[in-house]
């Protein structure tokens, strides 16, 4: 008898293989019945190779398939997610929107607060230059400046961008108090952008300042800086401390605009008094450039009563004399030339007509030319100005 297992012959009848230990098959048998079953075997094994390797083929495939997808399906939410940045990034109102719309009514609640408070104050007896004149009264003699850097939603100011805005507004009151001299005003004004100084202040807000559309909310935020001014800036002490009364309020927006001021109106007597300007860090109309000094010497002239010369905010008539008799005028454009002589001599000037808005002259020719110039108050914005009432939108006889 054979072992089916190694082949070997085996003499008696042994239950095991004393070769390799398999268990017999009993009765006779030749090598031929061990021949057919190895290959047997081996074709069972051969057959298991193939399906095994059938199997590892056929995972392999849908490996692959999965990876495809999931590979796809990344970039999809790889492009999606950058669309998203690209999207936020052009229309950063999107991501404030719902938190703009609560900030927004949170605003215009306590600008509400400061109008009701206000009505009870038009009854109160004033003098007759608080009715006529706002917080910054003549341009003349001492005038503070408190200036305010405004971070918008958390975007902070560099030190660079707070730097480029005191060289400027240095470069701009510099500037005033030399054309000053001009009309024999002895002007000098008092601010500091230092750190510590009860002439600087900082102030966070979450919505956006819209100066260039319909839906502008520039006069809310007026209102909305009168509540932040009365419990932040102490103007009794700041009033004794320097020995004017005279204060401007310039507000720095880390955004991009159109920069405004809001002044004091004859109509308006004892309410609307804090005068200020609204400074945009870059100029929306520029192409992102940073709004230049000459804009800051126009926006602070607002504050002491000079009017928009420019088209479009003064008659057309009023205009084209300005353009051809005072092309350098600094309310008819803040572009072009600058406060500083350029290579052609040219620079910024304060010009007859402004300097009777200011109250720096009492009478100039061009007032038979322009009867609608001519000012019942020195240096006071009235209803009958050509530049229009700032505060159209609103009746001030209900503030």
């Amino acid at each position: 008898m054979y072992c089916r297992h190694c082949g070997k012959e085996l003499r008696g009848e042994p239950n095991y293989c004393r070769y390799c230990g398999w268990q017999l098959h009993s009765g006779e048998q030749d090598k031929n019945s061990y021949i057919y079953t190895i290959e047997q075997e081996n074709r069972i094994n051969e057959e298991g190779k193939k399906k095994q390797e059938d199997f590892i083929k056929l995972e392999k495939k849908k490996l692959r398939r999965e990876t495809s997808l999931y590979t796809a399906f990344s970039i999809f939410v790889i492009f999606f997610f950058m669309l998203s940045i690209i999207i936020i990034q052009n229309n950063p109102s999107l991501v404030h929107q719902d938190k703009q719309e609560e900030s927004t009514q949170a605003f215009v609640n306590e600008a509400q607060e400061v109008s009701d408070v206000e009505i009870a104050e038009t009854s109160k007896q004033v003098s007759e230059e608080e009715q006529k004149l706002g917080s910054s009264k003549l341009l003349e003699g001492d005038n503070i400046l408190i200036s305010i850097f405004v971070d918008i939603n958390g975007n902070e100011w560099t030190e660079e961008e707070k730097k480029y805005c005191k060289d400027s507004l240095e470069e701009a009151v510099t500037w005033i108090e030399k054309e000053g001299k001009a009309y024999n005003k002895q002007i000098h004004f008092l601010y500091d952008m230092d750190s510590q100084s009860d002439l600087l202040y900082s102030q966070s807000i979450d919505f956006v300042v819209d100066s260039d559309s319909e839906d502008t909310n520039q006069y809310t935020y007026y209102l909305y800086n009168k509540l932040w001014i009365q419990e932040n800036i102490d103007k009794a002490y700041i009033i004794e401390k320097y020995g004017t009364n005279s204060i401007g309020y310039l507000f720095f927006l880390k955004d991009e605009g159109t920069s405004y001021t809001y002044s004091h109106y004859l109509e308006d007597k004892n309410i609307n008094k804090e005068e200020m300007c609204t400074i945009f860090l870059e100029d929306s109309s520029s192409y992102g450039s940073y709004e230049n000094p000459a804009t800051y010497a126009h926006e602070i002239l607002h504050l002491y009563g000079a009017l928009d010369l420019y088209e479009g905010a003064s008659p057309e008539d009023v205009n084209e004399y300005v353009t051809e008799t005072y092309p350098y005028e600094i309310m008819l454009s803040t572009y072009n030339e600058t406060l500083i002589p350029n290579e052609y001599g040219e620079v910024k000037m304060i010009s007859p007509i402004t300097a009777y808005m200011l109250n720096w002259v009492e009478e100039v020719e061009e007032l038979t030319l322009f009867p609608e110039m001519q000012r019942e108050d020195g240096a006071c914005f009235s209803m009958e100005d050509f530049g229009g009432y700032y505060f159209d939108e609103v009746d001030p006889n209900r503030l």
